[in-house]
């Protein structure tokens, strides 16, 4: 028989090349996968509560970290490493969390690297691609946490285990295998897997140094901390109150866990289990024998712990995410050994993809969801409202040390002083909070993220505090946040007494009338109200001449059975001009204003606490300071920037005026005029002249001429800047204009005519004169015989012998959908007013309607003085 001709070197070159490049594009797609989807898992992931502990341990010093994880469940090497990658590539939200991607990519290619040479190429990729695709390995290589780092660390403990055989080795595997203890305490549980194998290898002194090497920092750490860390666990295992798992649960909840979770999960890993077991098979090998042991001795002492100190809350499988890549090989390297034996039979192969795309449907569903899913608190808007608004020399109090881990990461500019509260002494003695708190926070502004879910009990002691020895600024709600802000001072200056607004008694109204800084000081206020029988809303507001509110504070006034003290501030936001102010109180119960009623003088929409005085900022505000709602940066004129603006887009009435806030940013002393256009209407008018380079805000006033959605424009030397648009509707003519049931005829002021008036009952049935009823509806008939510039508001009050009111309503005409702007001469305006007389009184009142310039500025004259009789009769 011939013998077949040699192969040319050619022929040998075309499969040894191709082989060359699949050896290098399969594991690099495999590690293109993992990190595709561990980056993924970054994009807008905000922090959730032990992220925040990482941030608190891993943002002090190292020494400190030291002392505070002592008295912790996890060690402190990963905060150290974490603290040495943020010195080297920066302190950011993305930083934090590439350094866990990074880790856990690492860990795809250390499968790939220990499982070529310990159980074979192939089998090393479909474990490194079973991990890659790992919902438990994916969802915890992006958390700001340290089961990426002991994941690695214990895969390379491993690989080091298995071939030690000189100095170097066991060098490497004391200095791996020690960090991985100081990482996590169940890593102990892997390093006596590693002594448990120490027979089945051969160099067993150098093993036995090696273990010496990796176990003395740990018995060192133990030493220091060890009583703490079993105090720490029997309170945290008692006050949890978990109940411990039983066999099913624990490891088929791990299982399920690494591939996703559900039924796919439990099949997959059930697969993956029995994978792992044919890898056993005789003969078996040391390898798998010690990747056995790796998996199997950490899971069962973790289960007996469980039994003994329970502790499995939604996530628990975390734990023991080290044994995960160990187990993989294991199952890889059984498919390896059992696919062969069958040979090439087709059900071999049936069976095979079945498993094959069982394990891919399962990791992928589970991979999809875990990047799907996302903390249920975002703690990010609740910091940047801090970060806006806060200064260095404020405080911030956090009951949890987790709260400090968010503003150290989150809050980009320096921060406000950080303080974690004494939570234990505090709850149980609050004497010493209030004396505590009195001594942190005197002269200071405070805030506080007041965390709602927990038990609260601190939380609802602090806020009451708080309302008692502070003045509160804010105290808003940021998902299961209230941020409380508040400020230390006193209110010296009493401004008003004995003030009626309907049923409800101002018993005193007190201010501190210093002058007040720009972006950082607030006016105290202390209003002390008297009982009444239903809530209302009080509102604060500081206002220029013109009436346009710069600052408020709208707070809601419970009923009490005895007079209350409620103690508040308004803050003075960044950017206000510098200049003189008033400072305004209204109540309002729901349906309408309440007017002020001070004794022997008339009622007043507001009641005027004063004057108050507001200075530029001692330090610049830089840009980032504001909250711009429509923020841009546009260059309109030589040294003028705009910032940004803010507006509201309707609908409006035609007559209505727009209030445009425009943030601007001066760089030279020469003020250009701006034209601000809404439509056909303008204002042309140089912006305030602040400090250079510092923002400062401008109020403009822009009247509403005609209909339709309206462009709202910056005009200046370097062309025009949209900003956005507001919608403008008219307003349709009375189809019948009803006859009036009392016919006035009066003037007020030189064209605005009262024509009549109707006052409706119950069932819209009319009044006579002579009666009133509890519930009525006053229909006014207006017209005008010129246009208007005046903006006006009608009110009408029922008001007794004694000319004070009981009941009253105001508002723009038509509940304002006519403003006295838009009003075209000869058209009559239907005008509708709803009043309720309080219970309790009864006799002769009478109804009497008028106009004057809001919010509390002068009445419109009228031909009989400042109102006008309407209607009068006997209450019942």
């Amino acid at each position: 028989m011939p013998r077949p001709a040699p192969l040319s070197t050619a022929a040998l070159a075309l499969p040894q090349s191709a082989c060359l490049a699949r050896c290098r594009a399969v594991p690099l797609a495999l590690l293109g996968l993992a990190f595709a989807l561990r980056l993924a898992g970054t994009i807008d992931r905000p922090l959730w509560f032990d992220e925040g502990y990482t941030i608190y341990f891993a943002g002090s010093s190292p020494v400190e970290t030291a002392r505070l994880t002592a008295l912790d469940i996890h060690p402190p090497f990963y905060y150290w490493s974490l603290q040495l990658w943020t010195a080297l590539v920066g302190w950011n939200e993305l930083s934090v969390r590439f350094y866990s991607v990074a880790l856990g990519t690492l860990t795809v290619a250390g499968v790939i690297a220990f499982g070529s040479r310990a159980v074979g190429q192939r089998s090393a990729w479909l474990a490194a691609a079973a991990l890659a695709l790992s919902p438990l390995h994916v969802a915890y290589s992006f958390e700001v946490r340290m089961y990426a780092l002991v994941t690695l660390l214990a895969l390379l403990a491993t690989w080091q285990w298995w071939r030690v055989a000189t100095g170097r080795s066991v060098a490497l595997y004391g200095g791996v295998m020690a960090a991985a203890l100081l990482t996590q305490y169940y890593a102990g549980f892997l390093f006596l897997a590693h002594a448990l194998t120490l027979p089945l290898f051969g160099h067993r002194r150098l093993r036995l140094l090696a273990l010496l090497l990796a176990g003395a920092p740990f018995a060192l750490w133990a030493a220091s901390a060890g009583s703490q860390l079993a105090a720490y666990v029997q309170t945290k295992v008692a006050v949890e109150g978990y109940l411990p798992l039983d066999p099913v649960s624990f490891f088929g909840g791990f299982g399920a866990a690494a591939f996703g979770g559900g039924a796919l999960g439990a099949a997959a890993a059930v697969t993956a289990a029995a994978l792992a077991l044919a890898s056993l098979a005789r003969p078996a090998r040391p390898v798998a024998m010690l990747l056995a042991v790796a998996v199997v001795l950490p899971l069962a002492l973790g289960y007996l712990v469980n039994l003994r100190y329970p502790f499995n809350p939604p996530g628990w499988e975390r734990l023991f995410l080290f044994v995960l890549p160990l187990w993989l090989l294991l199952a890889a390297d059984g498919a390896a050994r059992v696919l062969p034996q069958f040979g090439a039979r087709p059900v071999i192969f049936v069976l095979g993809g079945a498993a094959a795309a069982l394990l891919l449907a399962a990791s992928s569903a589970g991979v999809w969801a875990a990047l799907a899913q996302r903390p249920a608190d975002d703690p990010r808007p609740m910091i940047r409202v801090i970060e806006r608004l806060a200064h260095p020399s404020d405080l911030y109090l956090a009951v949890y040390p987790w709260q400090v881990g968010y503003l150290r990461l989150y809050d980009r500019r320096p921060p406000p002083e950080a303080r974690l509260v004494p939570a234990e002494l505090w709850a149980a003695d609050p004497a010493a909070m209030e004396r505590d708190l009195a001594a942190w926070t005197a002269g200071r502004r405070v805030w506080l993220p007041a965390y709602q879910r927990l038990g609260r009990q601190l939380e609802s002691r602090l806020e009451r505090a708080f309302s008692e020895q502070l003045f509160l600024i804010s105290a808003d709600w940021y998902g299961d946040h209230r941020l409380l802000f508040a400020q230390a001072g006193e209110a010296p200056d009493v401004r008003a007494r004995d003030v009626r607004f309907g049923d409800r008694l101002l018993v005193s109204a007190a201010i501190d009338p210093a002058p007040v800084e720009a972006g950082k000081g607030a006016v105290p206020v202390e209003l002390v109200w008297g009982a009444a029988p239903s809530p209302a809303t009080a509102h604060l507001r500081l206002a220029d001449a013109r009436g346009v509110t710069w600052a408020h504070h709208d707070t809601r006034v419970m009923t009490e059975r005895a007079a209350t003290v409620d103690r508040r501030a308004v803050l003075v936001l960044p950017a206000t001009p510098p200049g003189r102010y008033r400072l305004l109180l209204s109540l309002s119960d729901g349906t309408a204003l309440l007017s002020a009623v001070r004794p022997g003088a008339p009622p007043a929409p507001e009641l005027d606490l004063g004057e108050i005085e507001v200075q530029p900022a001692r330090t610049p505000l830089p840009p980032d300071s504001l909250a711009i709602g429509r923020p841009l940066r546009r260059t309109v004129a030589p040294g003028l920037q705009l910032l940004g603006a803010e507006f509201g887009e309707g609908p409006y009435h035609v007559g209505e005026a727009v209030l445009v806030s425009l943030y601007w940013l001066p760089a030279s002393e020469e003020m250009p005029e701006v034209t601000l256009r809404i439509g056909g209407a303008a204002s042309r008018a140089r912006p305030p002249q602040g400090r250079l380079h510092e923002p400062i805000r401008e109020v403009r006033e822009v009247i509403l001429r005609e209909r339709g959605r309206l462009a709202v424009e910056v005009a200046g030397p370097f062309g025009t800047t949209r900003l956005g648009e507001v919608n403008v509707i008219g307003r349709a003519p009375a189809a019948d204009v009803p006859t009036p049931a009392t016919l006035l005829n009066v003037r007020f002021g030189s064209a605005i005519r009262l024509i009549g008036a109707t006052v409706f009952g119950p069932e819209s049935q009319v009044l006579p004169s002579g009666a009133l009823g509890r519930e009525m509806e006053v229909e006014l008939l207006w017209q005008t015989a010129a246009p208007l510039d005046e903006d006006l508001a009608v009110f009408v009050h029922l008001v007794g012998p004694d000319g004070r009111p009981v009941a009253q309503h105001d508002s723009r005409p038509a509940n304002g959908t006519a403003p006295t702007r838009g009003w075209a001469p000869g058209e009559i305006i239907i005008d509708r007013h709803r009043l309720v007389a309080p219970a309790g009184i009864a006799g002769e009142y009478a109804l009497v309607v008028g106009l004057y310039h809001p919010p509390a500025g002068p009445r419109l004259p009228a031909e009989t003085g400042e109102s006008v009789l309407v209607h009068w009769g006997v209450l019942p």
